[in-house]
């Protein structure tokens, strides 16, 4: 009896034994098989899966609402992502060096976009970024790039998308400037370009952190303004202003916004002036020249003011020297040698739009704040991703003091302005403390090393927000 019951109860601990070694090896296989089905897209220093060393950086997380310019309504599929950091590969097809070639031509090239590959299109250097005349003549080699989809296959799109920039973040080494100024935009109901940071390798070696944008091309203009708008490029603001005055001239009586407002829409110019003039966007219609924007639109229908480069607002602009801090919101020549800006001028004693632009100025006020919160965020996006991968020019230090406030007085941040028309005294020189010349200088040109010491973003944002409060006498 009691063999039996000793032999019975044997049996069964070796039952149970042969039933639990069953269970773990089924587990094991269930999680074996759901690693297979869902790799990482992005293998921190490691391989991306075909041998090629990609660089060191975090696994990417959404970070709420900091990083949201990306494509959320998958307009482009997963190029842009939806509020992570994303990794870009470029793959010359053959020896050539793509720093080497800064004529504006495109190299056959194999690209990924945040894990879509994209094969035989065409990548160069971005001949319309401000910076690349000044890493040429410099001899650095570090430059933006531009990625041309229907370069060598006419009428080929990535998911509709035709055109993109990466831009090394020359003369921003906060690497928040234009990304600011697109959310700033939203934050004001207009369009941005999409945009999302990339950790970029060419040829297999990494880069760094770069920005992918949307380049203001055909994609991006039948996404916001219909699918027959283009670039019209026959007239500027300032002369379409003046066609408008000569009407005036002859005895017509004209509403200036009225009339504007049938071939421009005005919501998005006094949304763009707003974000322009807040902002210190020398890039723009503010400028010496018109290069900055474009206005697009079909035949017969409303043009858009829309900007082509905010990399360099926010007191980066060598020409600045943080003469934008203190500049007047109604009269905002930066460069006091430009001939008046006549239409804003103008646009600023008709009742309707001033007080649309003071409202969106205000808006901006509220949405900077001193300007810590916003970048604060943006840090928390991307900070680990700069000191892990590095950017462009400059250390991991030089972006660290870009996103603290530093208490630095207004008169630190105004220095020589270098390439520019110097303004005399009466003419929109800050009250520096410094004698002004008494006639305009064309300095040299500027190089690299001019842009190694732009000053603290949230140093600038501090004293902005400060001087437009003040205009406008809010809280």
């Amino acid at each position: 009896m009691n063999e039996r019951h000793t032999a019975a109860v044997g049996g069964t601990e070796e039952s149970m034994k042969r039933i639990l070694c069953l269970m773990l090896a089924g587990v094991l296989l269930l999680a074996l098989a759901g690693c297979k089905s869902d790799p990482p897209k992005v293998q921190p220093n490691g391989t991306d899966g075909t041998g090629e060393t990609t660089p060191s950086q975090s696994t990417p997380e959404p970070i709420g609402t900091a990083l949201k310019l990306g494509d959320a309504d998958g307009t482009y599929g997963t190029l842009f992502g939806h509020g992570e950091v994303i990794s870009v590969s470029i793959k010359i097809s053959d020896d050539t060096k793509l720093s080497d070639v800064t004529d504006g031509t495109y190299l056959m090239a194999d690209v990924t976009v945040n894990g879509t590959e994209l094969n035989g299109v065409g990548v160069g250097v971005d001949q319309k970024d401000p910076s690349t005349a000044i890493i040429k003549r410099s001899g650095a080699d570090k430059y933006s790039y531009r990625v041309d989809i229907d370069a060598f296959a006419d009428g080929t799109t990535a998911e509709g998308l035709d055109e993109f920039t990466l831009s090394n973040f020359f003369g921003d080494p906060s690497c928040m400037r234009a990304y600011l100024y697109g959310l700033a935009l939203r934050e004001l109901g207009g369009e941005s370009p999409y945009m999302a940071y990339a950790v970029l390798t060419v040829n297999g070696e990494p880069a760094g952190l770069y920005l992918m944008t949307e380049a203001v091309s055909d994609s991006y203009m039948r996404r916001t303004a219909g699918s027959d708008a283009k670039i019209i490029d026959d007239l500027s603001l300032d002369e379409l202003y003046a066609h408008l005055a000569e009407s005036a001239a002859d005895g017509q009586e004209i509403s200036l916004s009225e009339v504007l407002g049938e071939s421009i829409d005005m919501a998005a110019l006094a949304r763009c002036f707003a974000v322009d003039v807040y902002a210190g966007n020398f890039m723009s219609y503010f400028d010496l020249t018109p290069h900055g924007y474009a206005l697009i639109g079909a035949d017969g229908g409303k043009q858009t003011y829309t900007e082509l480069f905010v990399g360099l607002a926010m007191g980066a602009y060598q020409a600045d020297g943080g003469r934008s801090v203190t500049a007047s919101i109604y009269e905002p020549n930066f460069l006091s040698g430009k001939d008046g800006c006549a239409l804003f001028t103008a646009l600023m004693d008709d009742d309707d739009f001033c007080t649309e632009y003071q409202n969106n100025l205000e808006k901006l006020y509220r949405f900077f704040g001193d300007g810590q919160d916003i970048v604060t965020a943006l840090d928390g996006a991307i900070g680990g991703v700069v000191k892990e991968n590095g950017i462009p020019y400059y250390t991991y230090e030089a972006y660290q003091a870009q996103v603290v406030f530093s208490g630095v007085e207004l008169s630190e941040l105004l220095g020589d302005p270098g390439n520019v028309l110097v303004p005399a005294e009466g003419e929109g020189a800050p009250d520096t403390g410094k004698e002004a010349p008494t006639e305009y200088e064309i300095k040299t040109e500027p190089t690299v090393s001019d842009y190694a010491t732009v000053k603290g973003l949230v140093d600038y944002l501090h004293q902005r927000a400060t001087h437009v409060s003040g205009q406008l006498s809010l809280d």
